[in-house]
Order: C-alpha cells, then sequence, then structure tokens
C-alpha cells in the first residue's frame, strides 16, 4: 500500500525534535495552551460532524505510558480502500513516536512536571461523494526546544478509493503554476505582517517540486495548501496556508488524474523502460518520487565534493534498472522489476 507523500521540514528529515539536548521548561498549563492555540490556528475546514457525502465516523488510536501520552484521531468513511490507507498511516505516527517516547536517555532530560506526547487531529476540506480531502495536524512533542507540528493532506477519488496526488490532477506545468502562485502569495503574506521574507527559503520551500505541495486539499473551489512550520518560514511564523482557486487550476486539469504521469514527458518515451513506467500509474508516481528526493538531494549541496557523488549514484541507479528490467516483457514482469527497483531507489535517498 502507497502511502501520502508527506510534508517535511525544509532541510531536514521529519523526526521528533533531538533527544539529546534538554528540554527547555515549560509548565504543563503552558504547553497545554501552546498546543490548544497552534490546533485552532492551523486549519479551519468543517468538522466531521458537518462534512457531506460519505457517511464519516472519527476512529481514535490511544496509548499511554509512564511519561508519554499518544491520542490519534482520524476519519473512517466505510469506504474499505480509504478507510485502510487511514488507518495505516494513523498507526505509522504511533510506531514512528514509540522508540523516542521509550527511551530512557530521552526521558532523563525531562522535567519532572512535563511528558512526552503525539496528537493527531484532522479536517475535512471536501466530502462531496466524487472527493474526500482530509488534512491532518500532527503535534508532538519528544524532548528538545519546542513541540513540532506537521500537516499531511489526503485527497481521494470516491469513485475508486484511490489517493491521487497533485501532479496527477494538475500536470508538472500545473505544479509550476502553483509554486509561482505560492511565492507570491507568501510573500504577500509575510509584507502584510511586518515579517521580513527570506526569499532563498521560499523558493526552496514553494519552488516547483511536487513534494513542496504534499500538504494540500483538493477543494470544489479552492485549494489548500499548507506549509508547515520551517518549510518556507522560521518556527516562530508557523504553518503558512495558501489558497488557490480551482479556477485558476482549470486549464491545467488532466483529463485523467489516473493516467500514468512520470517525472519525464510520457509522450516521449522511446526506451522499453520509459514505456514501462509510462504504463502504470503506481511506477510513474514513483519515478516522480525518486526523481523528487534526488532533486532535493541536490538543493541542499554546495560543493562539487558532495554533488558529484550524488549525481553518480543517481546515473548508477539509471543504469542498473535499465540493465535489470530493460529485458522484461511489457506488462506485469516490467511493473514489478520497476516497483522493486523504485522502491529501493527511494529509501535509499531518504536514508541518506
Amino acid at each position: 500500500m502507497v502511502l501520502p507523500q508527506i510534508a517535511r521540514q525544509n532541510g531536514a528529515q521529519h523526526q521528533p525534535a533531538g533527544l539529546s539536548i534538554p528540554a527547555v521548561q515549560i509548565s504543563g498549563n503552558l504547553m497545554r495552551l501552546a498546543h490548544a492555540l497552534l490546533g485552532l490556528c492551523v486549519f479551519a475546514f468543517s468538522s466531521p460532524a458537518l462534512a457531506a457525502g460519505l457517511s464519516v465516523s472519527e476512529q481514535t488510536l490511544t496509548q499511554n505510558g509512564p511519561r508519554y501520552t499518544i491520542d490519534l484521531k482520524y476519519p473512517a468513511t466505510g469506504v474499505g480502500a480509504i478507510d485502510a490507507v487511514i488507518a495505516e498511516f494513523a498507526a505509522a505516527r504511533r510506531d514512528e513516536m514509540l522508540p523516542y517516547f521509550t527511551d530512557p536517555e530521552a526521558v532523563q532530560y525531562l522535567p519532572e512536571d512535563m511528558g512526552m506526547f503525539a496528537e493527531l487531529n484532522y479536517g475535512i476540506g471536501r466530502n462531496d461523494g466524487e472527493w474526500f480531502s482530509v488534512m491532518f495536524t500532527y503535534f508532538t512533542f519528544a524532548g528538545g526546544a519546542h513541540p513540532n507540528t506537521m500537516q499531511y493532506g489526503m485527497n481521494f477519488l470516491v469513485a475508486d478509493g484511490g489517493l491521487v496526488e497533485l501532479a496527477e490532477i494538475i500536470g508538472h506545468d500545473g505544479i509550476k503554476f502553483v509554486s509561482a502562485y505560492a511565492v507570491s502569495d507568501i510573500d504577500k503574506q509575510f509584507g502584510n505582517d511586518g515579517i521580513e521574507v527570506n526569499d532563498e527559503w521560499v523558493l526552496r520551500g514553494a519552488g516547483p517540486r511536487e513534494s513542496n505541495f504534499a500538504a494540500f486539499n483538493w477543494g470544489a473551489e479552492t485549494m489548500t495548501i499548507i506549509f508547515p512550520a520551517y518549510q518556507v518560514a522560521p518556527y516562530a511564523a508557523g504553518p503558512v496556508t495558501v489558497e488557490i482557486p480551482t479556477a485558476k487550476l482549470a486549464p491545467f486539469v488532466r483529463d485523467d488524474v489516473r493516467a500514468p504521469i512520470a517525472s519525464f514527458d510520457c509522450a516521449k518515451a522511446g526506451t522499453a523502460v520509459e514505456k514501462g513506467i509510462c504504463a502504470d500509474a503506481g511506477v510513474a508516481r514513483l519515478d516522480r518520487h525518486v526523481a523528487d528526493a534526488y532533486a532535493e538531494q541536490l538543493l541542499w549541496l554546495t560543493e562539487e565534493a558532495q554533488i558529484t557523488p550524488v549525481r553518480q549514484a543517481q546515473r548508477d541507479f539509471i543504469k542498473a534498472r535499465d540493465a535489470a528490467c530493460g529485458g522484461k516483457a511489457a506488462g506485469d514482469a516490467m511493473t514489478q522489476c520497476l516497483t522493486d527497483a523504485y522502491t529501493a531507489r527511494l529509501a535509499a535517498i531518504r536514508a541518506g
């Protein structure tokens, strides 16, 4: 099962705050107040009770320990494919935090009146029988200077219950348009709030890479994007929201969001491998993910001594992919070979 792309803090892997740094002393009341305020201001979608379309019920995944609490809320729709992805996502959030919550080194730095926590809440952005869109806000504290807040967007076609990613809706030209719109809007927002804009930071966090807009909801009239803290601005600025009228995106909407869209133009696919990538939507999605992750690797490198091995690793991957899969017959054998190759490459890039 393929989980959605995850919005990342710009310039760092998404991980809990560093455990080797003593936590700042924050009173229990102040922590709860900060938590409540962040939860209220991050998102303003309709509540589950008000949603139309699919019948939505709230599910809860909880677990408590001596110095931690886990409270994860998520929707269930009655559509098996949708519910399986969301439930797996919630379980993954629990599983990623438990090692930190149960680490004796982390606990020893916590003041007596503080505990660690993970809370997941959500808002439904669209539920009209055609689309089901939900935005999650994930609030965690595992020691460190401050809590972390992340947003995760999921958009499903109700007809088949499958996830849809942004490039699959609006194509590569649409991604470029969204980037330009978001950069301009963020500049205006910061200007109005008197916040000094770091142009390089904004351009990196809102540049034309699909993963920059992973936390999006495809609304009937508005597409909402949330840039988590650190992605386009300092932590103090909090999450940044950009709303784009879908009418402005209409020229880019693809006729069939389920048609494969790779990182390259499938109309120009020439080799057997390229045709194999463009023959399967899942493989094409993996191709985009690998290309995006590779581009992000390069984005943060400035020295040629750092850049050269990263580029060589990508060349080596393409050569090995073509050698392993180029002789496979079109169809299931080719699809499986490419899926395995891209999955391994993506894991290698993310592992650093």
